[in-house]
């Protein structure tokens, strides 16, 4: 989904942010194009949207996995896809960024390496 095909605001409500931060979202364009992307990896269909959960998780990828920080934002769609199997939920979050944000642009993701770093499959 393009950014210039969209009405910003309304694709991130759609996405389960609150108006007034999908708003602020919106006006950011390299922000917006993040979201988008992010959604988009994750599967997630933006004519339809998804829950706030999901939608909150796939925010926290794009806003932390910037594209200059340190190169984790050539993994970003990567881990999006994980979030949106519903692998990294939010008590996965923090580790799964920081392996991503650890392995920089030039690294290998490893799958397993992933999976026993953030804990998915683990069942508490």
């Amino acid at each position: 989904m393009s950014t210039a095909d969209v009405d910003g605001a309304a694709a991130l409500e759609r996405l389960g942010l609150t108006k007034e931060t999908a708003k602020k979202a919106a006006r950011n364009a390299a922000l917006l194009a993040r979201m988008l992307a992010v959604a988009d990896a994750a599967g997630v269909d933006g004519a339809k949207g998804c829950e706030k959960p999901l939608g909150t998780l796939l925010h926290r990828v794009a806003t932390t996995l910037t594209d200059d920080a340190d190169g984790a934002a050539a993994h970003r769609a990567k881990l999006a896809a994980y979030v949106g199997r519903g692998d990294v939920d939010k008590a996965r979050i923090a580790p799964a960024l920081a392996y991503v944000k650890a392995l920089g642009a030039d690294a290998a993701f490893d799958d397993d390496a992933f999976r026993a770093a953030a804990g998915v499959g683990v069942v508490v």
